[in-house]
């Protein structure tokens, strides 16, 4: 106590052999002093906070075509967990994701394929069919299921945004061979122009599962493949 009087250059109690009294100087040393240590302990509890991703903002990249179904009940349950972080939705293509998390102006990211985030922490949570877009009146509209081989031929409009390097490489592999080559139109546009483009004959597409039940359910059959 006496090195922090010589260093504050006051005399912060007196001392004589009735006992210790605080000074003035002591007494405003003190009050100030309480009140700096609930403010520390304050910021320690809300950087722990948000530590633990309790407090604070998370940032979120999606999908535009993720944006429903699990995704949106797992974003609801931790938003109704968590009400003292702001949640923040940014849509987008994968490849932007994948560098907003790099550059940490995303805090996570939720993607069909994550196979160029070689270099990030991922972790898969749920699997989802793939689904054929067919337009009305098409000869495989009959079809419970569509193989592959059976799209051999189609023309496929896939959106820029979704056509990752997996899912494009995957297409390509299953409907071609050595003396074919499937057609596929990568456009950016969005998914309801995709779907009118589809139901006005100008070719197929893909979409997920969680999809289904709000664009066109008459023209969009399941594949047998999952994401």
């Amino acid at each position: 106590m006496r090195a922090l009087e010589d260093h504050l250059g006051v005399s912060l109690f007196e001392r004589d052999r009735t006992g210790v009294r605080v000074t003035n100087a002591g007494a405003r040393f003190l009050q100030q002093a309480r009140e700096a240590l609930a403010q520390l302990d304050q910021a320690s509890k809300r950087a722990g906070a948000a530590g633990r991703g309790a407090d604070g903002q998370l940032r979120i990249g999606i999908v535009s075509s993720m944006g429903a179904g699990f995704l949106r009940e797992l974003i609801q349950a931790y938003s109704e967990r968590h009400p003292d972080v702001a949640i923040q939705i940014v849509e987008g293509a994968s490849s932007e994701h994948i560098s907003l998390v790099r550059k940490r102006r995303l805090d996570v990211a939720f993607l069909a394929d994550a196979s160029d985030a070689t270099d990030c922490d991922v972790a898969p949570l749920w699997n989802e069919r793939l689904f054929v877009v067919l337009p009305q009146g098409h000869p495989l509209c009959d079809r419970k299921a569509v193989e592959w081989q059976a799209l051999r031929n189609e023309h496929f409009i896939i959106r820029q945004s979704n056509c990752s390097r997996t899912l494009c490489d995957r297409l390509i592999r299953h409907l071609s061979d050595r003396n074919h080559t499937p057609s596929l139109q990568k456009a950016d546009i969005r998914r309801e122009t995709v779907m009118h483009r589809v139901a006005m004959g100008k070719g197929v597409s893909l979409t997920s599962e969680v999809t289904v039940a709000t664009t066109f359910p008459e023209i969009i059959f399941p594949s047998d493949f999952r994401r």
